[in-house]
């Protein structure tokens, strides 16, 4: 966790904008979203880059209960969103990343019990090994009898594919639809990237594919103007999952950035240029936007013209995984005490580095 990126929720959670956050416009967007959650393991203490305490995950259950969030399921979400039908204020999707059995164990019996809609993203070779990790066919069978259950896939197995030939990519596609459609008996119509990592050409197979829709792990609020092919989710682990970053995400409002560079997320340099472009609703609140890059300092931002934002690095990208997480403050939610924030996401994946043995690097 880079210190740019801490402070970047220290300053979110102090709401240092309280003015400029009440004025926000509101877009066409804003009656039209979602934000979406992804948990990954929940009580593996062992595991706090991708774990969240059963202590968080109940608190955020209470806070659904009590503040006035809504809850729907993933599918009808989706079909709002590409309809432009309007949704309520804090629409919430909950999502399980990897069909974790501690997540099964710890999260899901709550969410049952409480007759809150959910989905869970699996890998068929896990379920096929059915281990003290996952959980097998079984247990996915049950849950997809369940009304308010959604189940999605990932690749056959949880692996990097953003840098694989086309083949590998399709192999892992074929095997996991293929053993979804066995235990199932269902086509699954919603894909999750291992690890959140896309590339142009994945995203491109991805669509050949025909799913419904298709979910990363960039910070943002899917909306009616977003990538359905790369929608984002916020991420809720140990050290990002107390209630008050909970309750700051869950009332996210969109960004809806256009013409994004660069077009690709899987990098070719290590100084990309990084830009989008803002609606002219917002322009006039241009100067209020914040952004960050992780494992770096604060980089500069550039505006050009009324909308434009260009990103300017402090050093070049060196992480195998770099997000960029920029937001504006935006209206009220409907509690009219929390403020709202716009928040725009993107998740860059560097290429792998060509492996050179000593012969070809001139060493003895």
């Amino acid at each position: 966790m880079s210190k740019a990126f801490c402070c970047f929720l220290a300053v979110l959670s102090l709401g240092t904008w309280p003015a400029m956050a009440l004025a926000g416009a509101e877009i066409p967007d804003d009656n039209a979203s979602a934000v979406i959650l992804a948990y990954h393991r929940v009580g593996e203490d062992a595991y706090p880059d991708s774990s969240l305490r059963t202590d968080q995950f109940a608190a955020h259950i209470e806070a659904i209960s009590k503040d006035g969030y809504n809850v729907m399921a993933l599918p009808a979400v989706i079909a709002a969103l590409k309809k432009g039908e309007a949704l309520p204020r804090q629409t919430i999707v909950i999502t399980f990343e990897g069909g974790f059995r501690s997540g099964y164990q710890n999260a899901i019996p709550l969410l049952l019990e409480k007759n809150i809609p959910f989905t869970v993203f699996f890998a068929s070779d896990y379920a096929d090994n059915e281990s003290d990790q996952h959980i097998g066919w079984d247990e996915l069978q049950s849950l997809a009898n369940r009304e308010n259950v959604t189940l999605g896939i990932l690749p056959a197995a949880y692996t990097h594919l953003t840098d694989s030939p086309r083949e590998e990519i399709l192999a892992q596609l074929n095997k996991a639809r293929a053993r979804y459609r066995k235990e199932i008996g269902t086509e699954p119509q919603f894909f999750s990237y291992p690890f959140g990592e896309i590339s142009l050409n994945f995203k491109n197979i991805i669509k050949e594919q025909g799913f419904a829709a298709a979910f990363g792990q960039q910070a943002g609020t899917a909306s009616l103007s977003s990538d359905f092919l790369a929608l984002p989710r916020f991420t809720m682990t140990e050290i990002y999952g107390d209630l008050e970053r909970f309750q700051l995400v869950a009332t996210a409002l969109p960004l809806p950035a256009q013409d994004i560079e660069p077009a690709d997320p899987q990098l070719d340099t290590e100084t990309p240029v990084i830009g989008f472009s803002l609606p002219a609703p917002l322009a006039p609140e241009i100067a209020g936007l914040s952004c960050f890059v992780s494992g770096q300092a604060q980089p500069g931002i550039e505006i050009l013209g009324d909308n434009r934002v260009e990103l300017r690095l402090a050093e070049p990208i060196s992480e195998e995984r770099t997000r960029v997480n920029c937001t504006l403050p935006g209206p009220h939610s409907n509690t009219e005490t929390q403020e709202g924030w716009r928040w725009f996401g993107m998740m860059l994946v560097a290429k792998p580095q060509e492996t050179v043995i000593p012969e070809q690097a001139g060493l003895q």
